[in-house]
Formats: C-alpha cells, structure tokens, sequence
C-alpha cells in the first residue's frame, strides 16, 4: 500500500514539474533524435529480456527444477508485463502459476521468487559505490571504482563457495542485465542533450539509473518502479541538466523501457511451446 502511494506520489511529481516548466520545455529537441538508433534502444532492452529469464533459469536449476531455457524465456517474457499493475507481485505470481501449471513444484518456485529480488537488489547495490563521489566529493572516481570491484569480487567469491556456479551464474546475468539498461539510459541522454563526457560523469549517470531502479524495485507496491524511480533519478541527476531536459529525457527513458517490455512479451509469444524439464542440459 505504501509503495502505491509513494508510486502516485512520484508520478504526481513528474506531472506537476512538466507543468511547472510546461513552457520551457522545448520538445523540438525530440526532432533531434535518430528516429531508428532510438528505435535499435528500445529493441536491445527488449531483447535483453533474455538475460533475466537465463538467471532465473540458472536459479530454477539450483532449486532443481531443469527447465529448458525455451520454457524460461517463454513463461518470463508473458508475465513480466503484470509487473505494470498496481501491487507490482503480479508477474511474479503470474510466474508461480505457469509453473505450476507445467507441473513444477510450488515450493521451489516459490523460493526462485525470493533467490530473484534477492540477486536483483544485491546487483543494484553494487552501483552504489559509483555514485560515492557525487555524495562525498573527497572520494574519488578511482576509489569508488576500486570499491565496486572488490565488492563485485567478495560476492561472487562469496556465491560460488557457499551455494555454486547457478547461483553464481544468475547473479553474473542480473549483473549484466542492468548494465545493458545503465548504458541504453546513458546513450539515449547523449543523443538527446551535451554534457561534459568525461569518464567519471558517464560513470555516474549509469550508475545513477542503476540506483533509482533498484529503489523503485524494493518499494513494494510501486508497479514496476513507476513515479519511484522518476523521483530518484530527478534528484541524482539534476546537475548534469537543465530540469526542461531532465523530464524529457525521464519520461523518454520509461518509454523505452515500456516499449522494450512489450516487445519482450511479443519475443516470448513467438518461442514456441517445448519441453519444460531438459533433462541433461547444463546453464554453464
């Protein structure tokens, strides 16, 4: 309920900004967007769909359900639109009923849920040192890069030692994920607006979507981040651009997630039906 409210809160926000600056905003700067390039974004975030359904697959292995990567790509592209309806559980149970109705066992499923928001949270984290020296001006891009991979190594020492190379694997693919979608929302700003391209200003633009998205995906309630990770990227963000270019590259950014979400879900209706359980295939 509270991650609802937060939700329509944030949206509300949004709103009432691009009312505020409602005569600022010059939308020609949309016109000077590459129609296709931005169109080639939003079909790589779709197609990068593919890297959550392989580490739920990795994680559905180390519960000891082996499915096939066909049946994981399937069942993870049809439910993850519901994650758009208010309560933001809805393509989680959607993905505990197919299961189910494939004859996999509730309980592991159901622990596959948790193994997931888990490994998502702990990715997104990780992000959290790049944005250090915006916060502590003292620390250094070096130091805080310095940090994000000796973390990034403890964790995957950690993964493999105490659970194995599924776990390991899934993380690795959550990982990936979200510096595919970093870089997309990086790129699409550099189309759109010039900023200073110094190394330690891309990083942290990245790195900021990263944290915005984790915060809109630990909300409960908020149905896929929605008006939570606005706020959050509005306020990490709002130095490196003017607040007209800032809203429009936002509202531009959770359009092509939209739009990449249904070509996900268009993706996974093309894969035809197979085998759920392979019985000898390997996620290494």
């Amino acid at each position: 309920m509270l991650g609802h409210v937060l939700g329509v809160l944030g949206v509300g926000f949004v709103v009432f900004k691009l009312f505020q600056y409602k005569d600022q905003l010059d939308w020609s700067m949309l016109l000077k967007i590459d129609g296709f390039f931005l169109l080639i974004l939003t079909g790589i975030y779709g197609a990068a769909g593919l890297l959550l359904a392989r580490a739920w697959q990795c994680v559905l292995h180390y519960l000891d359900l082996n499915v096939t990567l066909r049946w994981a790509f399937r069942t993870y592209g049809i439910s993850q639109l519901a994650k758009y309806v208010p309560g933001n559980i809805f393509h989680l149970a959607g993905r505990q009923a197919l299961g189910a109705s494939a004859g996999l066992a509730h309980w592991p499923l159901a622990k596959s849920t948790l193994w997931e928001l888990a490994l998502q949270a702990i990715a997104g984290v990780l992000f959290s040192f790049l944005i250090i020296p915006l916060l502590f001006p003292a620390v250094s891009t070096f130091w805080s890069l310095l940090f994000f991979f000796s973390a990034l190594i403890l964790l995957l020492s950690i993964f493999y030692a105490v659970f194995d190379q599924r776990i390991t694997l899934a993380f690795c693919w959550y990982l990936l994920f979200l510096i595919v979608a970093a870089s997309l929302f990086t790129l699409m700003s550099s189309m759109m607006f010039v900023w200073p391209a110094d190394f330690s200003t891309v990083l942290f633009i990245a790195s900021a979507y990263v944290v915005a998205w984790l915060i809109g995906l630990v909300t409960p309630g908020a149905p896929a981040g929605v008006g939570v990770r606005e706020v959050v990227l509005y306020a990490l963000l709002e130095r490196f651009f003017n607040q007209p270019e800032l809203l429009t590259l936002i509202l531009l950014s959770r359009l092509m997630t939209i739009s990449g979400d249904f070509i996900f879900y268009g993706l996974a209706h093309v894969v035809t039906n197979g085998p759920v359980i392979a019985q000898r295939e390997s996620v290494t």
